[in-house]
């Protein structure tokens, strides 16, 4: 349901603007965020723990290799936009995938891969961007993408039960980001969900 639902905004998109063609080439990723066998509301609270890990660990492999190799020559050799979208834990995996190039590829450093990486509510913290205790995993981010558009919810009440020390995507992590104006830039949206400017 949820590819469904993205290939037809993409869709939508590309007959709202007739003025150059768009014709994307979606790959999509899923994997269980939470286990199944936790039927009651405790099941995401619980999987969380051992999931974080489970989506950095793709981040570092699995989606490292996905993002940089097929995406990566497609870009060299047709100029292609590389946009990475990732929701939550797999928002986590595809950061710690764009920031681990250097990990599996020589060179890394020469041209990035990503155009355009959206972290929709991603769920790590905010300090991994640097001055945190978590080994500042993407403290050199500009080299992983060009521009980086993660979102964030107060109203997010799973990333405050998780544990994680100010998530991106809760309000913890807003709160850290606009004491970091040097590194951050807070766009609002108005109660409609559009841009305030």
């Amino acid at each position: 349901d949820n590819y469904r639902h993205w290939l037809s905004y993409l869709m939508r998109a590309a007959t709202d603007d007739r003025s150059r063609p768009f014709r994307p080439l979606v790959i999509g990723l899923t994997w269980p965020s939470e286990w199944p066998l936790v039927s009651t509301w405790l099941g995401p609270v619980v999987s969380a723990f051992n999931k974080e890990d489970d989506a950095d660990e793709l981040g570092y492999v699995t989606a490292n290799v996905l993002l940089h190799k097929i995406p990566h020559q497609l870009k060299a050799k047709h100029g292609l936009p590389i946009i990475v979208v990732g929701h939550s834990f797999w928002g986590r995996a595809m950061v710690t995938a764009a920031n681990s190039r250097p990990l599996l590829f020589q060179g890394a450093s020469e041209s990035r891969t990503i155009d355009l990486l959206l972290g929709l509510q991603p769920a790590f913290s905010i300090q991994r961007f640097g001055g945190g205790t978590q080994g500042d995993p993407y403290i050199r981010f500009p080299e992983g993408a060009k521009k980086y558009v993660l979102s964030s919810s107060t109203n997010d009440w799973i990333l405050k039960l998780v544990g994680l020390t100010n998530p991106v995507g809760g309000s913890r992590g807003l709160s850290k980001a606009k004491m970091l104006p040097e590194r951050f830039e807070i766009i609002p949206l108005n109660n409609t969900g559009q841009w305030v400017r």
